[in-house]
């Protein structure tokens, strides 16, 4: 977290996660740097932090009490796929910079909050340590599926910043993304043996919730959810009904995390799909819906298609969505 002229640099630039990496990796990518990568003319915006944090002397404090300059080293009593998957999540990959909370200092949170999950670039990155509701258990090559090309049949599209890590991670040997997936998958435990016959049910019950299927559950009496429901049937229906290509929202990620911010940010803005999944794309709506229309589509979507307790912010959620994209 040094540069050339010995000043400190903010930890968003992720060296607190390359110490983990063996000195020839790290000397390698230097070299690949230097001979491979056509520099550029550039001057960055003068710092505007406010007062203390555009001290840069102060990071040497904190430096010291959170940056952990050990280098990583394999557990023996684990395999070689699952070593190289957390060597690779927890170096160069920073996966926890999104993925796990921080401290009031900024600094990553460690212990049972590691990967659970925090707020990115006005986006949820849920939780990868098992605490996340999913309605079908995530495999290896449904995961790795997912990584590479950014969609699964039983889990959805991957949207806002994770669009460009897929979409370098399809670049990427097969070997590698399946042992990040290897790692992730033990973050929550000891993986689940695949139990097709609980997916199975799990599908048609989703199924069972999409908008115009013969079993679908009635609009609902409540006059808030009646009227995000006529939201969705204006607004999303046309895609989002049984026997359509979309992945039933009750299986999806989005709908079923404990935060409304990727909802209200893909009904506002849409999806822009990563290489892997170009034909899933999703137009935003949030030109043709007031706020008061949004954060009722967005009631009703949890209500409708997750088993999980009502979302609590979701006026807060779009106002920030309104700000994002």
């Amino acid at each position: 977290g040094i540069d050339r002229a010995g000043r400190h640099l903010y930890p968003v630039f992720p060296y607190d996660h390359f110490t983990r990496m063996a000195e020839d990796d790290l000397r390698a990518l230097y070299a690949y740097l230097m001979a491979e990568v056509a520099p550029v003319s550039s001057r960055p915006p003068p710092n505007s932090l406010p007062f203390p944090f555009n001290l840069r002397f102060g990071l040497a404090f904190w430096n010291l009490l959170f940056l952990d300059t050990a280098e990583w080293r394999p557990d023996p009593a684990r395999d070689k796929d699952w070593n190289r998957g957390a060597y690779l999540v927890e170096g160069i990959a920073h996966c926890g910079s999104c993925h796990t909370p921080r401290n009031p200092f900024g600094a990553l949170e460690r212990g049972a909050r590691a990967f659970d999950g925090a707020v990115v670039e006005g986006w949820y990155a849920p939780a990868l340590n098992g605490s996340a509701p999913k309605r079908i258990p995530w495999t290896a090559n449904t995961l790795v599926a997912y990584l590479m090309d950014g969609w699964d049949q039983d889990h959805g599209i991957a949207a806002g910043p994770m669009t460009p890590v897929v979409n370098n991670l399809r670049e990427r040997k097969e070997d590698d993304v399946f042992a990040i997936a290897a790692y992730i998958l033990s973050l929550a435990g000891a993986p689940r043996a695949a139990d097709e016959a609980a997916a199975r049910e799990a599908r048609t019950a989703a199924q069972r919730l999409e908008w115009g299927h013969a079993d679908a559950p009635p609009v609902p009496d409540d006059p808030a959810l009646r009227a995000g429901a006529q939201v969705f049937e204006a607004q999303c229906a046309e895609c989002h009904r049984a026997g359509s290509r979309a992945v039933p929202l009750a299986l999806t990620g989005t709908v079923n995390q404990k935060q409304p911010l990727n909802v209200a940010m893909i009904a506002a803005h849409g999806i822009k799909p990563p290489q892997g999944a170009l034909g899933r794309s999703m137009p935003g709506r949030g030109d043709r819906m007031s706020d008061e229309e949004m954060a009722a589509l967005l009631r009703f979507v949890r209500a409708r298609f997750s088993r999980e307790p009502p979302w609590e912010d979701v006026a807060a959620a779009v106002r920030a969505a309104r700000g994002g994209g």
